[in-house]
Parts: structure tokens; sequence; C-alpha cells
């Protein structure tokens, strides 16, 4: 077995990968929408601001692509730490593939002097309606890793949510907000809202439950926050944008993201909400999602279903997404550790 670089930016490689990739996702994650070939290409190669990404990739002795991890590197804040994510063609576990790419993402970590690494892996929860199993999180064990973090994901079926208890959540919502208004936009913000965005970035990296995950909050700026805009741009994303502006101030005090992918449009994201500490408890996390999905249904018309996670812990958000009709699926482990050698 060979574990070599992979340049993606290669139509070669990336044909390749593309097929692992696809041979990944219906083996492992059957109920998500596959991404084509070049949006899969844009978002391999188009990495977060303040973080560089390495993709490595395990060839077997025909020379045949078998196995893939990408190495995200973190330039500002953790700097001593390596998050990856990656997979194993299902014809080929079981052999070896995972260790040596982990082998290799050690000795790759050493010689840029970081030391832990977190991945993910993902698994059955009680009620949800995706199973999995255990292969990830068993060889996570295996190589010293722990649990740190269990973010749950939940569903909304936009085909069949009930159009009149979403209106009436909302006005139980705005008798406590009468002093905010809704803005919305897509993609690229005005530049009168950025600073107020970057702010309530860096409260949500601050804010968030984060579990046991040893990591430092990202902060943002307004050159940071424009990074984030441009990488979706990049993936060849739409983003829709909701925010809760006090009348009073001028200022936001909440914001959520949703993102709808080139294609298939039928699955979206329900991403970033965050609500300023000065402004929680008046139902603005509840006003501005359902400003965004009122305004993502319009947008459109393909649209089915809305995917979002929250870290099982975060039971306010929690209650929002089962109000407006979510459903359980399963849940995302980011395993922890420092990066050891095995054999």
């Amino acid at each position: 077995m060979r574990i070599e670089a992979l340049d993606l930016g290669v139509d070669s490689v990336m044909a390749e990968q593309y097929r692992l990739y696809l041979a990944h996702m219906s083996h492992d994650r059957a109920d998500q929408p596959t991404l084509g070939q070049e949006a899969l290409r844009a978002s391999m190669l188009s990495s977060q601001p303040g973080t560089s990404v390495e993709h490595w990739g395990a060839r077997d002795a025909e020379g045949t692509l078998v196995g893939y991890f990408d190495m995200v590197l973190p330039e500002r804040e953790n700097r001593a730490h390596v998050h990856s994510i990656g997979w194993v063609h299902p014809e080929f576990r079981r052999r070896g593939v995972a260790t040596a790419l982990y082998r290799r993402l050690g000795a790759r970590a050493r010689d840029l002097d970081r030391h832990a690494v977190t991945f993910p892996t993902y698994e059955s929860v009680p009620g949800g309606i995706v199973g999995h199993p255990i292969a990830g999180a068993a060889f996570c064990e295996s190589v010293g890793l722990t649990r740190a973090l269990v973010e749950i994901r939940r569903r909304l079926d936009v085909t069949t949510v009930d159009s009149a208890s979403l209106n009436e959540l909302a006005a139980r919502a705005w008798t406590r907000a009468a002093e905010f208004e809704v803005v919305t936009w897509r993609d690229r913000a005005d530049d009168s809202l950025v600073a107020d965005l970057a702010y309530l970035e860096s409260r949500l990296h601050s804010d968030v439950p984060t579990g046991d995950l040893e990591w430092e909050a990202a902060e943002f700026d307004v050159a940071r926050w424009r990074g984030l805009e441009e990488m979706a741009a990049k993936r060849k994303r739409t983003q829709y944008y909701a925010a809760a502006r006090h009348r009073p101030t001028g200022r936001l005090a909440a914001y959520t993201a949703l993102i709808v992918p080139q294609r298939p449009r039928s699955h979206a994201i329900q991403q970033t909400t965050v609500v300023a500490p000065e402004h929680r408890g008046r139902r603005l996390g509840t006003i501005v999602k359902l400003a965004n999905l009122r305004e993502s249904r319009l947008a459109e018309p393909d649209l089915k279903y809305i995917d979002t996670t929250n870290a099982d812990e975060n039971d306010h958000m929690i209650a929002i997404n089962d109000a407006m009709g979510f459903v359980l699926c399963d849940a995302t482990v980011s395993w922890q550790g420092p990066i050891k050698t095995i054999q």
C-alpha cells in the first residue's frame, strides 16, 4: 500500500477521488445528497479562513485509490491541532488501510509540530431515522482518541411543515421582540452589517457548547467574515441569511444562515444561529430561523429537506428545532486526543 499527497486540481486524481467519495456516501451516508464532482472539488480546495488543508490518499498494489484523509491545519488559533476527516472504500475495509492512513497523518503532523487530532464519526441515536455501524468509533478508540463532543443531527421535511403552526410560533415569539426587525439577504452582506456579523460569529465560537473538546474559540473580524463569504462562493453554495436588528441602536442582535448547495437544490443545511448575550430571552433565535425558512422556501422551489446539527447539551436551540418540526436523524461524535505513534 502506498500513501501519497493528492493534488485534487488534477482532473484524473479528482475523478478517482470522486469515485471513492460516491462509494463512501452510498455506504455510510445514504440519506445524504451527493455533490457533483466539480462542487466536491471546489469544497475540498476551499478552506475555512485562517486554515490550510492537505489531502492524502491510500493506493493498493494495483494503484487504485482506496482511502483518503485530509488535514485541516488551523493557522491562527489551535496551531498545535489537526482536524481530519477520512474514509475507506467499503470493499477495502478491515485490511489496514485506515491504520496506514492514520500512521501517515501522525508522521506528517509531527513534521508540522502538531500534536493533537480531532476526528468525526457517525453513530445511531435512539429514535433516529438513520443507522450507522460502530467501526469508526472502534478505530478511534484503538488509536487512543476519546469522545469529546456529541452533536445530534435533525431534519425538517419542508414539504410537510404545518405553515399555520409555524405562523403561530412566530407570532408568539414576536410578542417578546417588539424592539426588533428582521433583515434578510443572500450570499454577501452589506458593508453596514459586517462588523456586527463578525462580532456575533465570535460570540458563537466562544459560547457554543463544545463538550470536552480542547479548542480555542476563533475570533472574527471584518476580513475573516468576508473570507467566509468568499469560501461559500468558491464552494458554489447559495447562502441565505436572516438577522434581527435592534431598532433603538441599529445593531444586529442575532443572525442565522442556511446553505443550499449548487445541486441538488432539494437539501439544505441550517448552519449558524447565534444571539448576542445582551438580547437573549427575546425569542430572536426562533424569529430569525423562521424568517430564513420562509425566504429560502420562496426562493428555492425544489427545497425538500433541511438538516441541522446541535451539541446534545444545547437545550435551547434543540427546543426551537423541535418546535419547528425537525426530527432526529443521527449523531456526529468528535473524537480528540494526542497523536500517538502506532505500529
